[in-house]
């Protein structure tokens, strides 16, 4: 997902449309997939196990994120002057966007979906370290 959000513009509607469906069939393996994007977005290349998302503890894959970023690389995606990445943002936001619009119907309200999410996002913008 982080390649189309990067690079393919045209791309990020029917992606994220598509990770809808993928959520309905299979809500572990999707919701590994975004939140791995999630990490890739913010810069760390990390891949979450396909375990139950249940099992795996936040704070500890938070932990490992932020010794990643200290060993480094990172990647500036929304800082980056490189001319493919000019649109990261803009289709970050419509990829965000069109998952919320999609889900709206469904998956958004099956509490396991916000839920991770925002135990992911608030646990990474409580992480003292910003690297």
């Amino acid at each position: 997902l982080i390649g189309i959000v990067k690079y393919h513009t045209k791309l990020v509607h029917r992606a994220a449309k598509a990770w809808v469906v993928r959520y309905e069939g299979d809500q572990n393996g999707a919701l590994v997939e975004l939140l791995t994007t999630l990490f890739e977005a913010c810069g760390v290349s990390y891949r979450m196990e396909e375990e139950p998302l249940d099992e795996i503890d936040v704070d500890d894959v938070v932990l490992n994120l932020v010794a990643r970023a200290k060993e480094g690389p990172l990647e500036d995606n929304f800082g980056s002057k490189q001319r493919e990445l000019c649109n990261f943002r803009d289709n970050l936001t419509t990829f965000w966007d069109t998952i919320v619009l999609e889900s709206q119907n469904g998956p958004l309200f099956d509490r396991i979906f916000m839920e991770k999410c925002m135990d992911y996002v608030i646990a990474l913008s409580c992480t003292p370290p910003r690297v």
